[in-house]
């Protein structure tokens, strides 16, 4: 009986926590965002093309991860379609484990693709791991 109601109560919070993410999942997508809106926190990180900053909106208080390019390497490198492509992409794909993209944003310096913040260690660092452990 005890091990019932204790699966029932785990139950009942892991259906409250999955609506609570999906809650704040629907609430990231905010597409009226622009950058007066965002507060920068700090550097997160650089990669070849792009540098990587934690910011929080200031309507919504959500954090976000912004990846700025900046335009005069876009430009030199040829990168546009690239940038272009990875935008479209994240804004189409919709699942929970994929970092989700929610707007884009250009000044006469950089451009800008503001994303869904996720905890944690990048994509490049856990392959690394990975791959020094074969």
């Amino acid at each position: 009986m005890e091990s019932t109601l204790t699966s029932k109560i785990s139950l009942n919070d892991q259906l409250k926590e999955r609506a609570d993410y999906f809650r704040s999942r629907i609430m990231i997508r905010d597409e009226s965002i622009n950058l007066n809106d965002l507060e920068n926190i700090k550097f997160l990180g650089k990669g070849n093309f792009a540098f990587v900053n934690l910011v929080r909106c200031k309507k919504n208080k959500c954090l976000y991860a912004i990846k700025a390019f900046p335009v005069k390497k876009v430009i030199q490198d040829d990168m546009y379609d690239l940038i272009l492509n990875e935008r479209n992409l994240l804004r189409r794909l919709d699942h929970e484990f994929i970092m989700k993209s929610v707007n884009s944003f250009k000044n006469e310096e950089f451009a800008f693709i503001l994303n869904e913040y996720i905890r944690g260690k990048t994509l490049g660092k856990i392959l690394k791991e990975f791959l020094y452990q074969l």
